[in-house]
């Protein structure tokens, strides 16, 4: 994203559904759920492999939490 903040690929940074505001990197198996932070930051919040493209309930569930808890700390 860098400077200029244009994704270029839609399958590899993409909003996570079911969620609210979290999105995620995805490559490969390699997913990392992300959100956005103070002046467009991005902050990574875990990272995972995954063999299929579907979230469970539970990862959604700890990316919520994590942004939270980071929202809360003046995030």
């Amino acid at each position: 994203m860098g400077e200029v903040g244009q994704i270029h690929n839609s399958e590899k940074f993409q909003k996570l559904a079911g969620s609210d505001g979290i999105f995620e990197f995805k490559s490969r198996q390699i997913r990392i759920p992300c959100i956005f932070g103070r002046n467009q930051t991005i902050v990574l919040l875990f990272g995972l492999r995954k063999k299929s493209d579907r979230y469970k309930g539970k990862e959604i569930q700890r990316a919520e939490e994590y942004r939270q808890w980071y929202l809360s700390r003046g995030g």
